[in-house]
């Protein structure tokens, strides 16, 4: 597991391969796409989904959760994303109590519950999306991360 610095939303690419290259060759990793996924949380939720979209060969799965996804980054996202043909398991979570601004008209609750029925659309796309009991940030998402390494095991299954 390797947490890194996010990149420049849309452009993954920079930090993608570069950050793979380098971690398969400094640990002894499963250096395929069946073992290896990438998690984003709010704001990089739109760069872990992009990278999936623009990388499928390298991730098997994606882990967002409280995607704070503009609609104009979704369609973005989705353009891509219906142009791959590897099978992609995403895993989307949002908090019951999640960050809302009705200042400014937003809600993270109502984007990952859009986003999930977007995503679901696609044929290639295994989701799980759901709602937890929960809010946001790091202090309830690292709560989470035995579902979340648990999908490398699911997309495992799938292949077998």
């Amino acid at each position: 597991l390797v947490f890194v610095a996010p990149a420049s939303p849309g452009n993954p690419a920079a930090f993608v391969e570069p950050v793979i290259s380098w971690i398969d060759r400094e640990y002894r990793t499963k250096p395929d796409r069946n073992h290896r996924l990438i998690v984003g949380f709010g704001f990089d939720s739109s760069t872990a989904l992009l990278a999936v979209a623009t990388s499928p060969d390298l991730f098997a799965a994606a882990s967002i959760q409280s995607p704070l996804i503009w609609a104009a980054g979704q369609r973005q996202i989705l353009s891509l994303l219906k142009n791959t043909t590897e099978p992609i398991l995403v895993r989307l979570e949002w908090g019951q109590y999640d960050l809302f601004n009705p200042h400014e008209n937003w809600d993270v609750r109502e984007i990952a519950s859009s986003l999930a029925a977007r995503l679901e659309e696609l044929p290639h796309l295994t989701v799980r999306a759901e709602k937890v009991p929960d809010s946001t940030d790091w202090s309830s998402w690292r709560n989470r991360y035995v579902e979340i390494l648990g999908l490398l095991k699911e997309q495992g299954e799938a292949k077998d």
